[in-house]
């Protein structure tokens, strides 16, 4: 009889203790899977995060003065959308620009924006496209512009989609105010 009752007490609590209930572990690996599926992250990202503004001005002894300013515009931006686990991330790529004014011998030859616009226009070139680009970077090459006797100035753009793939350009100017723009394949920079 103590047998009986014993083993009785046994397999009624190994019922008791199997009834199929989840693990805490288990339960909490559902719950978040069970979130995830039913809420998005969003995640907002402003580049450049804040006003950024540089100015260059140099005066060369061939009698031509370079004024660069590259700002960031706040109001202008390109938005790219990448979801990666669960969490969607929206980036907005602030327009990047700059504005050149040039002059020879203290008359004004050439004052321009340099925009993703003016660059495909001057190239003429349609497999150019600079829709997925920002400018990084112009700054004059005042080596190229002391021996050709002209104003040479070096733009870098890259690509909004890697921040890896750049795109080089040279626009030149001379004392009349004609400018032309060429794709520079290999920059020595």
């Amino acid at each position: 009889m103590k047998r009986f009752i014993f083993t009785t007490i046994i397999l009624s609590l190994l019922f008791f203790t199997c009834e199929g209930r989840k693990s805490h572990h288990e339960s909490l690996k559902q719950s978040v899977a069970e979130f995830k599926k039913e809420n998005d992250l969003v995640k907002i990202v402003y580049l450049p995060e804040y006003y950024q503004e540089t100015k260059i001005d140099s005066t060369l002894s061939n009698g031509y003065t370079a004024r660069i300013k590259t700002f960031t515009n706040m109001k202008e931006s390109r938005l790219f959308i990448d979801t990666k686990d669960n969490i969607l991330t929206k980036t907005y790529y602030r327009k990047i620009e700059s504005d050149v004014t040039v002059e020879f011998k203290n008359n004004i030859v050439f004052n321009r924006p340099i925009t993703n616009q003016f660059i495909e226009n001057a190239i003429n070139e349609s497999s150019i496209k600079l829709k997925n680009y920002k400018l990084d970077g112009i700054w004059l090459d005042q080596e190229k512009s002391l021996d050709k006797n002209l104003l040479s100035i070096d733009i870098r753009y890259t690509s909004l989609n890697t921040q890896k793939k750049y795109l080089y350009f040279n626009l030149q100017i001379n004392w009349m105010g004609h400018y032309y723009i060429t794709v520079n394949e290999n920059p020595n920079f």
